[in-house]
């Protein structure tokens, strides 16, 4: 999402200055007017403010993270005012680049049949939820939203483009090939270390372990069970499945719903190798499920194998993206940020 902020401090320098200036500062932008180009592509205002509100609670987020803020200040007051806007702004431009340049590839690879606006994006807004209106009344089922916000759809359409656009990407632009899913397959094994981090509950292997019979899975959890009030934490082994936890206090019925939760989400295939994830609450805590790897004592079946490729396709697809956006021609109206920041740029929600 970042293009870095190289490319906007040129784009946004003077805003300091301009502020001194006070009452000769230009009128705010018109709504129709660009607030920038992403290869010749406008980005209207009315658009940009979208997405800057949608993604405002992200983008402070990343700026707490990237900015070592602690949890217990805010962001704004940390910054000041003033900074705090513009390195919204600066997020804000170094997505809507994002953006442009996915469906500047959609476009190229057929995908879209003409290029994004707004305006269009907007029409096909009103016809769909027109469209849903109409079933709705006429007594047939509407799947999903009922009616869609400008937020709702623009993300829908979005997601429909990248899914789209994987589909449609010639191989050898992806670069991804059979021996490198056994690459990846083998390598997945080296990231089953706890690396000195305090986790509640480890587990590896989930699909064996979803495949048990009920007995088993019972033996499963009585042996964890015991394990954590006697044995103070550690490691062990059984079908496929490893554990360890922190917590000595857990029931056996409260281990029963946090590994059962864990088997539901089936993360293991939805997450690239080596990823953590992540929070499952239980009563008053939350723990934290990692995922390691797959059982290697069996072969990868035919679906496995297919959801590592898709993982590996959609890396490279992020890859792919990321190039085209660091080089992608960026032009900001600078008139129409001084005056942004001289009003005090957006109120949060």
């Amino acid at each position: 999402m970042r293009i870095g902020r190289a490319l906007i401090a040129a784009a946004v320098a003077g805003l300091a200055a301009a502020a001194a200036v006070g009452a000769s500062l230009p009128q705010r932008a018109a709504p129709e007017a660009y607030v920038l180009t992403v290869d010749g592509s406008p980005v209207c205002e009315e658009e940009f403010l979208l997405m800057l509100r949608e993604n405002r609670t992200a983008y402070e987020g990343e700026l707490r993270e990237e900015l070592y803020i602690p949890g217990d200040r805010s962001v704004e007051e940390t910054l000041g005012e003033k900074r705090f806007q513009r390195l919204l702004l600066e997020k804000n431009i170094a997505y809507m680049t994002s953006l442009r340049t996915e469906q500047a590839l959609g476009l190229e690879y057929g995908v879209l049949s003409e290029a994004f606006t707004y305006d269009g994006f907007l029409t096909a807004l009103e016809e769909e939820n027109h469209r849903r209106e109409a079933r709705l009344a006429a007594g047939e089922p509407v799947y999903g939203l009922r009616r869609f916000t400008p937020e709702q759809y623009y993300g829908y359409r979005m997601d429909a483009l990248r899914t789209d656009l994987l589909a449609a990407l010639p191989e050898e632009v992806l670069g991804v090939e059979e021996a490198d899913v056994d690459v990846c397959y083998q390598s997945i094994g080296r990231y089953a270390q706890m690396d000195g981090e305090t986790v509640d509950c480890l587990l590896c292997d989930v699909t064996a372990a979803r495949d048990l019979p009920a007995s088993e899975q019972e033996a499963l959890y009585a042996d964890i069970t015991d394990m954590l009030a006697g044995r103070g934490g550690g490691f062990i082994t059984r079908a496929g499945v490893t554990y360890t936890a922190e917590e000595k206090t857990l029931t056996s019925a409260q281990l029963r719903e946090l590994i059962r939760q864990s088997f539901d989400a089936e993360f293991l295939l939805a997450m690239s190798p080596g990823e953590i994830s992540a929070p499952f609450p239980l009563g008053e805590r939350t723990y934290i499920v990692r995922y390691l790897g797959f059982d290697k004592a069996e072969a990868l079946t035919e679906s496995e194998r297919a959801v590592l490729r898709l993982r590996l396709e959609e890396e490279a697809y992020r890859q792919l993206l990321a190039e085209r956006t660091r080089t992608a021609g960026v032009r900001v109206n600078q008139e129409y940020l001084d005056a942004y920041l001289a009003e005090g740029g957006e109120p949060s929600r």
